[in-house]
């Protein structure tokens, strides 16, 4: 993996979807005074790690893709940093197994629905990674998924089994699934989720879930911005639990003190901020109608 080599390159890439730039517009009279930058205002410094070409090369035998090998290199087009971005999704890019536990939280700091589960992910050989997943064609397998519940006590036994596709713009089906119930002792093969619809008693989308595609999209570099802050807790939740990776201990820490990109990360202004590209990305039309 490429490490940053002036701007944060990974996770903390801004996906603004139509209506969210004037939230970063609106950033830049806070408290710390964050600094947003359109395009027009970058410095020629700036604009080396940007790629600002309109119609970029292509590869020669799949023309929706980047002509440049992934990972790329910079600088860097909007498009290369949408491709960048499917590489970090919820669920591990290699063979593992996992725990998972979910849950809503109320303005109070009240959790709801909370469920939890073990998983089982299964790659090809081969199809681990952003850049295998783009050597595959339209409609092969990239992966298959066999979920347990085991919380709330309702749903404990209960499974599904999820197989990952390929897209393409004659084969949009992202997943198949299916479903085991242990009360009917029955395998049921379910419609997939409306991609872009909510999942049930959450915000998010199943595309945010699993991941978008960069080349479903139209992308474009916006500019540049300074984030401070990580996921916001309500004021009645001042603590944590959390694991640590090495150790695997468990401790308690404060919430106020969750860093954005973690701890161990070594760019941080002296602020304490993570610079970053901010990027549109517009489905295309032709590739999800109606999306």
């Amino acid at each position: 993996m490429v490490s940053p080599p002036f701007f944060c390159l990974l996770s903390a890439f801004i996906l603004t979807l139509g209506a969210a730039l004037p939230v970063a517009a609106e950033e830049t009279n806070n408290s710390r005074n964050r600094i947003w930058k359109t395009v027009a205002d970058l410095s020629p410094q700036e604009r080396q790690k940007l790629d600002l070409a309109v119609d970029p090369p292509r590869h020669p035998e799949v023309p929706y893709l980047p002509a440049e090998p992934y990972p790329f290199t910079p600088p860097y087009t909007a498009e290369e940093m949408g491709y960048r971005l499917m590489e970090f999704t919820s669920r591990p890019r290699w063979s593992a197994v996992f725990a998972r536990a979910w849950s809503s939280i109320s303005t109070r700091g009240i959790l709801l629905n909370p469920g939890s589960a073990t998983n089982f992910l299964a790659y090809n050989a081969g199809t681990a990674g952003a850049g295998a997943e783009l050597a595959l064609k339209p409609g092969e397998e990239i992966y298959r998924s066999l979920s347990q519940r085991t919380t709330p006590p309702a749903a404990e036994g209960s499974q599904f089994l999820s197989v990952r596709y390929r897209t393409g713009k004659a084969f949009i089906k992202k997943e198949e699934r299916f479903r085991y119930s242990p009360t009917k002792r029955r395998v049921r093969h379910e419609a997939p989720l409306r991609r872009q619809g909510k999942v049930p008693n959450m915000a998010l989308t199943p595309d945010d879930n699993y991941g978008r595609d960069a080349w479903e999209f139209s992308w474009r570099i916006l500019g540049l911005d300074t984030l401070y802050q990580t996921v916001r807790f309500p004021k009645t939740r001042p603590t944590i639990m959390l694991r640590n990776g090495q150790t695997g201990q468990f401790h308690e820490r404060q919430t106020a003190e969750l860093k954005l990109m973690g701890d161990s990360y070594r760019h941080y202004t002296a602020e304490g901020g993570v610079r970053c590209y901010v990027v549109e990305a517009r489905a295309r039309p032709e590739w999800l109608p109606d999306y």
